[in-house]
């Protein structure tokens, strides 16, 4: 159980950190991030998202991410089978065209197209395998505590 804890906790922190997914919580009815306007000029080029979307593709980038913490396991393999891997680029698609300008995503489509973005980019599955085993640790040891605080709150 503490291990699926920790694989829905690093899935959230993957898709979080990946940008895409970077905006300000606002209070909601249905406790979705709130829309993010992009500041500056025009808003993002469907085609700038779709050009990057090619080359950062998020269930490689989930999957390496889930990789790095597990190793290959059956959870990993439960996640990457029961995950709507659809759903989840339809939102990165629409936070990716409501998050940058125009500018802004043309520059990070440019940057992920360039030959050598492709090694920047695997090296960061490297850092999150480096990572992996202490993030993993800690989100334990804070999921563990928050548990702790529920249980004591429903003891009272």
């Amino acid at each position: 159980m503490k291990r699926i804890v920790a694989c829905v906790l690093i899935v959230s922190s993957v898709l979080t950190a990946s940008g895409a997914f970077c905006a300000e919580r606002k209070p909601s009815a249905k406790k979705h991030v709130a829309p993010v306007v992009a500041q500056g000029s025009a808003k993002a080029d469907e085609k700038d998202v779709d050009r990057y979307l090619a080359v950062v593709k998020p269930d490689e980038v989930l999957h390496a991410a889930l990789v790095a913490s597990f190793g290959q396991s059956p959870d990993v393999d439960f996640i990457m089978k029961e995950i709507n891997m659809a759903k989840i680029k339809s939102a990165m698609k629409k936070a990716l065209l409501n998050i940058y300008n125009a500018e802004e995503m043309k520059l990070l489509a440019d940057f992920v197209s360039q030959p050598g973005a492709k090694n920047i980019l695997n090296k960061s599955n490297l850092l999150m395998k480096s990572i992996g085993p202490d993030l993993q640790t800690e989100l334990t040891r804070v999921v563990e505590k928050k548990m702790k605080q529920v249980n004591e709150q429903k003891e009272k």
